[in-house]
């Protein structure tokens, strides 16, 4: 039987009282903090599909290849095996070092990013000098 110290004892019993004011349940776990999202392709033991279309660390295309021998391929390559289209048959499974792949993916997501606020900037002054002549040709008119 778990024994309690006197601290986790008087700790219990104050949670109790506090949750019984509130009306609230003592100590409760929010799912996510266990099991937590991952944003990106899946990789390695996270590929959970019997074979995959293999492209190696050359980009040369290896075909249908069982999920075990690729996860085989990559360790010898000292590289990660990442699922690039999960949505092909079979998904295609790519050997490449994950960290720079991600790193590479999210200057891209700046790049279109700042691209998308210049464009805008582009526009917006477009849009003044258009208004500018729009209200000289019409204060000539007068």
């Amino acid at each position: 039987m778990l024994t309690l110290s006197a601290f986790d004892q008087i700790l219990c019993h104050a949670t109790n009282i506090f949750c019984q004011k509130k009306e609230l349940t003592p100590f409760v776990v929010h799912k996510d903090l266990y099991n937590p999202k991952k944003t990106g392709p899946r990789s390695n033991r996270e590929i959970n599909v019997p074979d995959v279309q293999l492209i190696d660390a050359e980009g040369e295309n290896r075909g249908v290849v069982n999920t075990s021998e690729a996860m085989a391929m990559a360790q010898e390559a000292g590289l990660d095996l990442v699922e690039i289209s999960p949505n092909a048959k079979p998904p295609v499974c790519k050997i490449l070092d994950l960290g720079k792949y991600k790193y590479q993916a999210q200057k891209k997501l700046l790049k279109r990013a700042k691209s998308k606020k210049s464009s805008t900037l582009k526009k917006s002054r477009c849009d003044r000098t258009r208004i500018r002549t729009t209200l000289r040709s019409r204060c000539a008119m007068l």
